[in-house]
């Protein structure tokens, strides 16, 4: 007896992607199968399948029951979290770009640079670039960057500027300027 194609057979095989189950969910209500039970055709238990309908997030705890091991990494340096929409990356990732891949999945990389960074001297900024990213742009990836300045940040804060000024019209002394006071 052949056993029916199931979404937790699928990602096993390596034919679908955990964030595609309301698809799955989609295609159960809009064609005809011959399995009757919504969490059949998931590959769930009837009691994975209320958990799951309770709580969405419970999904990788679920799948980890099937032998789905949860992808996401969580370092230091390097994070990466599988199963976020699209609607949750646009909202909460700010600061990333978004690419719709072949299947219909997106992805959303942010990359921040070490603190110690400076952009003073752009030819030694351009190649630490290069350097950090060179295996994935040897691997097909495409990068853009682009180094500015800070408009949200002033040269001279307000308050500090006024005492200058004062100070250049002869209205306050370097002596008369306290701090804390």
């Amino acid at each position: 007896m052949t056993q029916q194609l199931s979404f937790v057979s699928a990602l096993r095989g390596g034919q679908t992607c955990a964030h595609e189950i309301n698809a799955w969910i989609a295609a159960w209500h809009d064609l005809d199968t011959d399995i009757p039970e919504l969490h059949d055709f998931l590959g769930f238990t009837p009691d994975q399948y209320k958990i799951w309908a309770s709580d969405p997030k419970a999904l990788p705890g679920i799948l980890a029951q099937h032998g789905i091991v949860n992808p996401d990494i969580q370092g230091r340096s390097l994070i990466i979290s599988h199963n976020i929409s699209s609607k949750e990356q646009e909202g909460s990732f700010m600061n990333s770009t978004i690419t719709t891949l072949d299947e219909g999945a997106v992805i959303s990389i942010a990359l921040s640079p070490p603190h110690s960074l400076s952009v003073r001297d752009s030819a030694q900024v351009n190649s630490r670039i290069r350097e950090a990213l060179a295996s994935a742009l040897a691997a097909g990836w495409t990068a853009e960057i682009q180094i500015g300045r800070d408009d949200e940040v002033e040269e001279i804060p307000p308050h500090i500027a006024s005492l200058i000024s004062n100070m250049r019209k002869g209205e306050i002394t370097s002596e008369e300027i306290t701090c804390g006071s």
